[in-house]
């Protein structure tokens, strides 16, 4: 595993290479050492300094989860910590150098998520990895996201009819001695998209939910982010945030991360 000194090169960590790295990554402005403010109480023990600008910023870093350890530390909210330090804060989850869960906050413009890694992430709620140790603020789901209706999602869906409708057109219960899953090739709907056809950033979780349902879309996340960074007084172009924040993160989840804060005007690489 790897993470990053103070002057941005790569440090190796103890772990199984084959492993990537799990860990926060905790980014403010203020004049006192990170470890020594009351929001990060928590993990002050753990905390690792990384970086220290003149200007007051600072990256530390507090390494943990992924298997076999479980859980990684509760670092805490980045809001209790931007209204302590008076200016904006944000963490970076990076969860086995594939994606990361961005929480930021500022004292004026509120708290926003997103992520890094779409695609990965997606993978992880689907198999209910997010070992973070707690719930990202969810983002408000978006306006095409289908409505279960009356009968919630486990109802069968008929295209052409209302949850609990046979697919003959004949009224009945849930739960049919029929289920459409075993309908022959020739009678299944014709609208009905294979499973492998869902991207994979819209594939639900064991919970039934999906990565937009926990983050911003990234053109709101990208809005969010430009605010943030002007109560930070920096400048962000927004093209430049959309790219990071859509791309596949390679080589690793975490040097897009760092990338993020650079485009943010915090921490220039």
């Amino acid at each position: 595993m790897c993470g990053r000194r103070a002057d941005g090169s790569a440090v190796a960590r103890m772990g199984d290479m084959d492993m990537g790295y799990w860990g926060y990554y905790v980014v403010a402005k203020s004049g006192r050492p990170l470890s020594r403010l009351a929001a990060l109480s928590g993990v002050r023990d753990i905390l690792q300094p990384l970086e220290e600008r003149p200007d007051g910023w600072q990256v530390w870093e507090c390494p943990g989860g992924g298997a076999p350890d479980g859980a990684a530390p509760d670092i805490g909210d980045m809001n209790t910590l931007a209204r302590e330090t008076g200016a904006p804060a944000l963490f970076g989850y990076v969860m086995d150098s594939a994606c990361v869960v961005v929480e930021a906050a500022a004292p004026d413009s509120g708290t926003w998520t997103a992520c890094i890694g779409r695609e990965a992430m997606a993978r992880y709620l689907g198999a209910g990895e997010d070992r973070s140790g707690r719930d990202a603020d969810r983002a408000p789901a978006p306006d095409t996201r289908q409505d279960p209706g009356p009968y919630g999602s486990d109802a069968p869906v008929d295209r052409t009819g209302s949850a609990g409708t046979s697919v003959d057109g004949e009224a009945g219960a849930l739960g049919s001695e029929t289920p459409r899953a075993e309908l022959p090739e020739d009678e299944a709907p014709e609208d009905e998209a294979p499973e492998d056809e869902v991207p994979e950033d819209e594939a639900p979780g064991a919970d039934g939910l999906t990565v937009e349902d926990y983050f911003l879309e990234p053109r709101d996340a990208v809005e969010r982010a430009v605010g943030w960074a002007a109560e930070a007084g920096t400048t962000a172009e927004r093209a430049r945030l959309l790219g990071l924040l859509t791309a596949v993160p390679e080589p690793s989840a975490e040097q897009f991360f760092f990338r993020f804060l650079d485009r943010l005007g915090v921490v220039p690489m």
